[in-house]
């Protein structure tokens, strides 16, 4: 605030109004680390200050409906918040903004910008995403069919993108890659990530299509989901070091989150992401793109440990700078908190980690198959700083809930289950169908 001094300060000079459109909270998470708490808090925080009828960018600046920045929450914000009516609305207008040629703009709403500049596939994505995961939350088959057209005529598009090599390049690529500055460019190549893009929701739009029986748009999503894949194994990855193009956290964390590389190759791809970490200083590198994927990608590599010490870093590049800086809410950045020009500091485009928490540590994955939203895999990775960790899900047939803690040095987990979900507990010795009740395990 300015013209005012010190002085003439009071209680009540400044009046704040905290509004959003009237989201409801539908999961939370807790545990006995309480910056994770915090990183909790500052992404429901964040999601609800840029959300008034559609996602924003932040809520203070552009407020522009930035569909990379909602692509990229679409799981943990409709993991958190009751937003799929909202959403749904929003898709329609994408629909509109969408060219008969198939491209689509940056923004929704848009009088005709960001098409040229601000959109490209970690953008456009949104097309996909979002239906996908309120299909994966509701069960709700109208998003797929109000956005069939959209999406196939957008891949459709994309495949007109693709160049010599079967990949593609275009719009804008790991946006706020943290050493984007001191290198003159983004580290993961613009070809990888977009053809990696591509290759997602093309197979997300053939499960989408087969959903509802659209059997010619599913046969050519799936066709194009199979040409991307072999591309970028054929021309963006070293089959010797199972290296991804860019030598990159961001590049090697999605092709591993993404299922780009088989089976067998596995164990090499991901000692090659912990070979990258620890030469990037045991920090994370990573800016919209990888960010979204490198923690849960620890986790299923079984470095649950690692990933935790990633997130509460208080280096630069770190979500734990954040936290020793003050924050209260999520920033759009990773600039050092004096830097001469500060982004945003309200955005909720690194707010993945939330689903992290809920998903990976206390291990609540909601329909991992896709098959309803009554069905749920429980499988927590537990970091051994943390004493305990608890999350629920409000689903359409109550409360879900599972909290572990350690006791005489076993780990005791309690899981809630309402009547009419099934949840698959799995852990790694053994797997057990729970239905409606109360349990307990020693681990």
């Amino acid at each position: 605030m300015e013209g005012i001094d010190p002085n003439q300060w009071q209680k009540d000079t400044l009046t704040m109004l905290v509004m959003n459109s009237g989201l409801t909270r539908r999961a939370d998470f807790t545990c006995s680390d309480g910056r994770l708490n915090k990183l909790q808090l500052l992404t429901q925080r964040s999601d609800l200050a840029n959300f008034y009828y559609f996602p924003t960018d932040c809520p203070h600046r552009e407020k522009n409906g930035w569909k990379g920045d909602a692509s990229l929450s679409a799981e943990q914000m409709l993991l958190n918040f009751t937003a799929a009516r909202s959403m749904k609305e929003w898709l329609f207008n994408i629909r509109l903004a969408q060219r008969e040629d198939g491209a689509l703009p940056g923004i929704v709403p848009t009088g005709g910008w960001g098409f040229a500049w601000g959109n490209g596939p970690a953008w456009d994505a949104v097309s996909v995403n979002l239906p996908y995961q309120i299909y994966r939350f509701e069960g709700d088959t109208e998003v797929i069919r109000d956005n069939a057209a959209m999406i196939d005529r957008y891949l459709h598009y994309a495949e007109t993108r693709r160049d010599e090599q079967g990949l593609v390049a275009y719009g804008l690529g790991d946006w706020e890659d943290p050493f984007e500055h001191e290198n003159k460019r983004i580290a993961s190549p613009l070809k990888f990530t977009d053809s990696a893009q591509i290759y997602d929701i093309s197979k997300k739009a053939a499960l989408l299509f087969d959903r509802v029986g659209l059997t010619e748009q599913r046969d050519y999503a799936a066709w194009l989901a199979d040409e991307m894949r072999t591309a970028i194994r054929t021309h963006l990855i070293d089959s010797e070091t199972m290296t991804v193009a860019g030598d990159c956290q961001t590049s090697q964390a999605m092709a591993l989150g993404l299922g780009i590389f088989d089976e067998d190759e596995l164990p090499a791809a991901r000692q090659k992401l912990l070979d990258i970490i620890h030469r990037d200083g045991d920090i994370t590198a990573c800016g919209i793109q990888g960010m979204r994927y490198i923690f849960h990608v620890l986790a299923d590599m079984g470095e649950i440990d690692f990933a935790h010490q990633l997130l509460v870093c208080e280096k630069r590049t770190c979500y734990g700078h954040w936290l020793a800086n003050g924050a209260e809410s999520l920033w759009e950045s990773f600039k050092a908190a004096d830097a001469t020009y500060v982004d945003s500091r309200n955005h909720h485009f690194f707010g993945d980690i939330s689903s992290f928490f809920i998903q990976d540590i206390v291990g609540i994955r909601p329909n991992p198959d896709l098959t309803s939203p009554d069905e749920f895999v429980i499988k927590p990775s537990i970091p051994a700083a943390l004493g305990h960790a608890a999350a629920h899900i409000d689903t359409r047939r109550g409360r879900l809930s599972a909290e572990w803690h350690r006791s005489d040095g076993k780990i005791v987990l309690n899981i809630h289950v309402p009547f009419g979900l099934r949840v698959n507990f799995i852990d790694d010795t053994f797997a057990q169908v729970l239905t409606e009740g109360s349990y307990r395990f020693h681990l």
